[in-house]
């Protein structure tokens, strides 16, 4: 009888990509002898757009299974939409509330699918197409807009951002959540979306049992993958919530943290 694979889930920015947000070489090493192992699927669950995660994969040098935008989009070996349907989504309307409130950020970021834009070019613009790999658009957000979207993001001084978390605070909204990234930016995805659940729909797709899945993290946004499987690592530099609820610890995640783990996990004596 052939052995049950194994699924790892591991976050991106934070956990898997050093301070530069490039993937190391050890790290590249150690994923791709797993999956070479063929007992090893491997899935990349980030707030980025797909797109991105396709050109990590690429970088490391493995097939990988895609949690892109925390859930909203899922993604079988980086193609293929799990059961064809599209995900969750950020409502026209409560888009243009959260433009609102923002006023003149310096970066308002709407993003869907593989396309993003911005209202006007800028150093956090510029750092985010670093960080992405890909190519912002201009567009006007002041005029009407009827598109839904999978993430906005604002990003500008601390102090900024702080006045736009105290406007947010009390507000309600039926299709996005938001959370801080980090004193410079705000996140906002659809409501629904959590890397947890879009994890369980692959596994489920790949046939591997609950397990069997070893999940790794540092923010907010992997708290769901923490409440939903019990070998969830946390990276030394994660928030006191996740590491509240970690099984385990490994270190920081721009020290190679993930690949230090995965090499010494007892694969054999886990059931």
């Amino acid at each position: 009888m052939t052995e049950a694979k194994w699924l790892v889930v591991s976050d991106v920015d934070g956990t898997l990509l050093d301070s530069q947000k490039l993937i190391s070489p050890k790290t590249s090493q150690v994923l791709g002898e797993l999956q070479r192992s063929n007992r090893v699927e491997i899935v990349l669950a980030s707030s980025r757009m797909p797109l991105s995660l396709v050109r990590l994969a690429d970088e490391i040098g493995v097939s990988c299974h895609l949690v892109a935008y925390d859930g909203a989009v899922t993604l079988v070996a980086g193609y293929d939409e799990v059961g064809g349907e599209r995900g969750p989504v950020i409502s026209a309307d409560e888009a243009r509330a959260v433009h609102d409130i923002a006023g003149q950020v310096a970066y308002f970021g709407f993003y869907y699918y593989d396309n993003w834009w911005c209202e006007k070019f800028s150093r956090w613009s510029d750092r985010e197409e670093s960080n992405t790999g890909l190519k912002v658009h201009l567009r006007d957000f002041n005029v009407e807009w009827s598109d839904p979207a999978h993430k906005l993001m604002l990003r500008d001084d601390e102090e900024v951002i702080r006045r736009i978390r105290g406007r947010l605070e009390g507000q309600r909204f039926e299709t996005l959540r938001w959370y801080g990234n980090g004193s410079t930016i705000l996140e906002f995805l659809p409501m629904t979306a959590e890397k947890g659940r879009a994890a369980e729909r692959l596994r489920s797709r790949l046939g591997i049992p609950l397990s069997r899945v070893v999940a790794f993290g540092d923010g907010y946004n992997d708290l769901s993958l923490a409440q939903t499987y019990v070998n969830f690592v946390a990276v030394e530099n994660a928030i006191d919530d996740v590491k509240r609820i970690a099984t385990y610890c490994t270190g920081r995640g721009d020290a190679d943290g993930v690949a230090r783990f995965l090499e010494t996990f007892d694969w054999q004596g886990q059931i």
